[in-house]
This record gives C-alpha cells, structure tokens and sequence, in this order.
C-alpha cells in the first residue's frame, strides 16, 4: 500500500496520469464516505456516474491511441525486398495515386488487374515517367542500375510498354481526368509511389534511383502522413513540383492518340 502511494504522489507530482489518479482518490472518497454512512445514496450514485464518464472517456482515447500506432506499425520505416505486387492492398484502399517513376512497366504489369478494379471504382491516378527524348533524364535512367537497365534502348522500350499499358488502363477509367500521365525531363533522384485514403493517412513508398545498383538492392522507405509530418510534405511537394512542371508534358492517353 504504500508503495501504491508514494508512485500515485510521484505521478501527480510530474502531472502524469492525472487522470487516472483522480478516478483512484474519489473511487477511495466514496468508498470511506458510503461506509461511514456521511453521504445521502442520491450523491454517491452521481459521483459513480462521473466516474463511469471519465473512465469511458479515458477508454476511447487509449482505443484511438493504439489504432494509431497499430496504423503506423502496420509497415516497417525501411523494406529493403518490397516486391511489386505486395502494394496490391494499398492500391485497393487507396482514392488517388501518384506515382513518379523512371519506366514502371514491371509495376504496372504486376499489378494490373488491381488498377482494373481501382480505375474501375471511380480511383484517381496520376503517373510521371521520364521522357526517354531527354538527354538528361536517359543518362540518368541508364547509369542509376546495373545490367541491362544501363542500354538505352532497352530503357526506351521499357517507357513505351509502361505508356502502352497505360493505354490499357484508361479504358477502365469512368473519365479521362480519372487517369493522367506525363513525361518529364527531370531526372529525379526519387521513386515515389503516393497514396491517399478515405479513412486513413496518407502513405508515400520512397526508393532511391540509385548510381550502377541494380533495382532489387534499392531500399523503399515508408512515409507515413500520421507520425512524419514534415517528410510526407516534401515528398508530396517533390511529386506535385515535377508534375506542375513545364518541363513535364502530357501524354494523351485517348484511344485515337494510340499508335
């Protein structure tokens, strides 16, 4: 007991768990009071009901506590093995994509009839890809990994399947402005995949370019709106700079425009 004591006095001391020690104090009061007979049953019954209030009160804040750390817990800060097709849950949840990428075909393959049933549901995309005209963005492109990726034309052809694919997806689009995509001459540092949601934070998927590292050692690092604030507004800034641009140009997704 008088350990409980002296802990109870060193909280209330340094202004923790206040709450809960008032609840501890009054629940004694009424106790000691109801006892000895000194309170009419009429107050003891209101102060029990004011303890029932800041009890449930203190329920559902701890209740929405621990949904938000299990929301930011839900993925690690780094996954080095991310594979493509593991962001399938993320995109079914998801009100609008953003996605800034070099070519992206494999991703878009790998996930494809995902963004069917996205697009189809009424989901909002966005897609960057750099512009394989560019001197720039292809020196880029073509030193940031190891092995085939470093051939041009290999990273040409790869920007046109991704655009082709695209293609396909916007037929599954309820309207044009539902998906959107540009080209841009910038060679971005950042691989970033956007997502927004209905009932959640917003999560931004960040993988590094890289220089002559091949594509599967690059780590992708989790931005979580909730508990990185200041990061998620960057990279979300970053995404919004590049596709506001003028050195990013649209690609006309329409079916007439496909050759």
């Amino acid at each position: 007991m008088k350990t409980l004591l002296r802990d109870l006095l060193t909280d209330l001391k340094a202004g923790r768990n206040v709450d809960t020690i008032v609840v501890v104090l009054l629940t004694a009061v009424i106790a000691i009071l109801t006892l000895f007979n000194v309170t009419s049953q009429r107050v003891a019954i209101s102060l029990v009901l004011a303890l029932l209030v800041i009890i449930t009160a203190k329920t559902l804040m701890m209740g929405k506590a621990i949904d938000r750390i299990a929301q930011t817990a839900s993925l690690p800060a780094a996954l080095p093995t991310f594979r493509d097709e593991d962001y399938a849950s993320t995109i079914e949840r998801a009100t609008r994509i953003s996605l800034l990428t070099i070519t992206n075909f494999r991703f878009l393959a790998a996930n494809s009839d995902t963004f069917h049933r996205y697009l189809q549901r009424g989901g909002e995309m966005r897609q960057i890809l750099m512009n394989p005209d560019s001197s720039e963005s292809m020196y880029s492109a073509t030193t940031r990994a190891a092995g085939s990726s470093q051939d041009k034309d290999h990273t040409r052809s790869q920007v046109q399947l991704a655009v082709d694919k695209l293609y396909e997806l916007a037929g599954s689009a309820i309207s044009d402005a539902k998906l959107q995509a540009k080209r841009t001459d910038y060679a971005t540092a950042h691989v970033i995949s956007w997502f927004e949601f209905e009932r959640e934070s917003g999560r931004v998927f960040v993988t590094p370019s890289g220089f002559r590292q091949r594509t599967g050692t690059r780590p992708t690092i989790v931005v979580n709106a909730a508990n990185d604030p200041g990061s998620y507004e960057y990279f979300t800034e970053y995404f919004e700079n590049i596709w506001n641009w003028r050195g990013s140009a649209i690609i006309d997704l329409t079916a007439d425009n496909h050759e």
